[in-house]
């Protein structure tokens, strides 16, 4: 096979390495969310994980700062996807901040 030298097919590799997912998307899947519990929170408008800047550490902060109960809200979650969004919120949040709620 005769590759032709001036095509530039990086963004290409790049896309397949991950799976042809936005960044965060394939790396939170790594934390225990599945992709499509994020495309029902991308949908939701609470997190944009097409934004070019969103990546792993920006996504986990947007999620602390949406805080649980408002990823519960997408009506579009069934009850196993709460329970992983639940499990997911427990290993990315310290205790004092489970459930959507501050500091004691």
């Amino acid at each position: 096979m005769i590759i032709n030298p001036s095509v530039d097919i990086s963004a290409f590799i790049g896309r397949m390495s991950r799976a042809f997912l936005p960044s965060a998307v394939y790396h939170l899947e790594e934390y225990g969310l599945p992709r499509m519990i994020s495309k029902k929170i991308h949908n939701a408008g609470l997190i944009d994980f097409l934004d070019p800047e969103m990546d792993l550490l920006a996504s986990l902060e947007q999620f602390k700062l949406l805080g649980l109960e408002a990823v519960l809200a997408i009506s579009s979650l069934g009850a196993f996807d709460r329970y992983v969004v639940k499990f997911f919120f427990d290993g990315i949040t310290p205790d004092e901040f489970i459930e959507g709620q501050g500091a004691a």
